[in-house]
């Protein structure tokens, strides 16, 4: 399952994301989610649910039971992957740095540890009009 890395890769960290890295998740999943889903979900007549989706990812990173891992480029979140149990609850990239790989290095450094242990299969879920995740998903197989 190992992947050739793009050569931006020389610039990011990926790390455990811990409870004071709730405000860096939250910008990017709101950015993110803009940028994915604003077809799906015009802001002009969905306004972004900041209260409900800060709440989300503090308690995602909180949760002992989950696991969640933060990509930094210049000690910058960038992206984040979240784990609960065997779902893949999260993953966002900002959308400046879209097809830079940064989305395959997060998943590969939560599931290939997982894959290595002997970890079954993991879920996940996109919304059929979420094409830049459906596509995403698609390659990974």
């Amino acid at each position: 399952m190992r992947r050739r890395l793009h050569e931006h890769h020389r610039d990011i960290a990926i790390r455990s994301a811990s409870p004071g890295d709730a405000p860096s998740l939250f910008d990017v999943k709101r950015s993110a989610s803009l940028a994915a889903y604003g077809h799906i979900f015009p802001p002009s007549e969905y306004p972004f649910p900041n209260d409900d989706v800060r709440d989300e990812v503090t308690a995602l990173v909180a949760d002992e039971d989950s696991a969640v891992l933060i990509a930094e480029k210049e000690g910058r979140a960038v992206g984040f992957i979240g784990l609960v149990h065997d779902e893949i609850v999260a993953l966002f990239v900002l959308r400046e740095v879209w097809k830079q790989g940064i989305g395959t290095m997060l998943h590969d450094a939560m599931v290939i540890p997982l894959a290595e242990k002997g970890h079954g299969r993991l879920q996940f879920w996109a919304l059929e009009e979420n094409r830049v995740a459906r596509r995403f998903y698609e390659r990974l197989g």
